[in-house]
């Protein structure tokens, strides 16, 4: 259950490993920030600094802000009730889940000031409820790196951050010459984004075909209707053929074409995530919880006229406004198993979000963080995001599964950061694709509920 929480004695096994991997802290660990004296695109230092197993890529848009962190000191993953520490030379297998291996990570490192950067993969979400398993697959639920520096961008303006946690000032100011130089040394080609070329992919096969899934959806449209479920989300799979070398550039493509509010790319060895969310999941700040639901679509008009004809459509929709409204509720009450009662608001409700292509109605929900519960007690309370489940949460996770032969992994599950000071942000991952063994999985979900 949501709630099962591994002993301390069992958290403080786990983190001892841990913090054989790193080290602890040297002294009294404070964050430095350093500004970089470039003027880059995210681009251009991705091309410096996120080519490396591991790395992480985290695009709010060309206008927002970026984060870009590289070769993580400790990589943690974990593939069913087994997670695995790994170092540079070294490996440690644990009897834990993804959400033990980050309750031990929040002991050995907190108060360094590093982060955790990575994926929470949607299969870790059927550890918490007595729901069906997913058949096994090649990815872990879970994979973080732990990162002592990164870069923000924030305005067009590049800083360093780093931790004194493991170095003195003086390393971190010669880790930024250091990056400026690789910087620097990056060839013209890789400055901006790449040309409108062919990307090198097959042609892409449907898992499972046409047939098969409107089967699934009939099957599914029954269970509404006699009452298991008011709504569920069935997903579907495209894979194609898939070039490696061309992981960096399809990404660039995508964020070019439609930057979201929550890009990721992750190149992490033996594959690669890439997403263009528009939703925010989780953000947790010094104990404040926002979560913001997404419901609701229109593609963006060819004109003015067009566009503002499609929003109000939206915005006049009770369909879409009565569906936004019952994730709304599943957030509160997901929200209410750990937050302090009276906090949990909604701030906005069924409020207009514009992207390039598209246009959504999202809502905003608030609560305070209980004393007493940690950012994992968060996870495990809300964690898949309702949005991409249905409601009832726990009945619509059990008829997905029931007609998805396959893993969903980094897809609709969360993408982003965990800092091991207390705070998180972390995206739905839809939109999602995976690169690696020669081809590009994309996962997709069609919305299934009683008219």
């Amino acid at each position: 259950m949501w709630s099962d929480r591994p002993s301390a004695e069992r958290v403080s096994r786990w983190s001892r490993v841990l913090l054989a991997a790193r080290g602890p802290a040297i002294g009294v660990a404070r964050r430095i920030r350093l500004p970089l004296a470039v003027s880059a695109s995210a681009v251009r230092v991705a091309a410096a600094l996120a080519t490396s197993p591991g790395s992480v890529w985290l695009d709010t848009g060309p206008q927002g802000k970026q984060l870009i962190a590289w070769e993580p000191e400790v990589v943690l993953s974990a593939r069913g009730n087994r997670a695995v520490v790994e170092t540079a030379t070294a490996s440690h297998s644990l009897d834990t889940d993804g959400f033990g291996i980050l309750e031990a990570a929040i002991e050995a490192w907190q108060g360094t000031g590093a982060r955790l950067f990575g994926y929470l993969g949607y299969e870790l979400g059927e550890r918490l409820e007595l729901v069906p398993r997913a058949p096994a697959g090649d990815l872990p639920d879970l994979r973080v790196g732990l990162h002592s520096a990164w870069l923000e961008r924030v305005d067009g303006a590049w800083e360093l951050v780093g931790t004194s946690a493991w170095r003195d000032p003086s390393e971190i100011a010669l880790l930024r010459e250091q990056i400026v130089t690789r910087i620097d040394a990056v060839p013209e080609a890789d400055r901006t984004q790449p040309p409108n070329m062919a990307m090198p992919a097959g042609q892409p096969i449907g898992e499972p075909d046409e047939e098969d899934f409107r089967g699934a959806v009939r099957r599914t449209i029954k269970r509404i209707h006699a009452g298991e479920v008011f709504q569920t989300n069935l997903c579907r799979r495209f894979v194609a053929g898939f070039q490696w070398q061309a992981r960096r550039d399809l990404y660039c493509r995508m964020r070019s074409a439609n930057p979201a509010s929550y890009g990721a790319f992750l190149d992490l060895g033996d594959h690669a995530v890439l997403s263009m969310s528009p939703e925010c999941f989780l953000r947790l700040r010094q104990g404040g919880v926002e979560s913001m639901p997404i419901k609701g679509t229109r593609a963006r008009g060819a004109d003015p006229a067009r566009d503002a004809t499609l929003a109000r459509e939206l915005m006049r929709s009770d369909k879409d406004r009565a569906e936004l409204s019952m994730i709304v509720d599943l957030v509160r009450n997901d929200l209410g198993r750990v937050c302090e009662p009276g906090t949990i608001t909604v701030i906005e409700h069924a409020t207009l979000m514009r992207l390039p292509t598209l246009q959504h109605t999202v809502s905003r929900v608030g609560g305070k963080l209980r004393s007493d519960m940690s950012m994992v007690d968060l996870l495990r309370a809300t964690f898949p995001a309702g949005s991409i489940t249905g409601a009832p949460k726990i009945q619509a996770m059990v008829v997905a599964r029931a007609e998805e032969p396959f893993r969903r992994g980094p897809a609709m599950g969360s993408i982003g950061w965990l800092d091991l000071d207390g705070d998180l942000e972390l995206s739905v991952a839809i939109r999602t694709a995976v690169v690696g063994r020669g081809r590009i999985v994309a996962t997709a979900f069609r919305l299934t509920e009683r008219e």
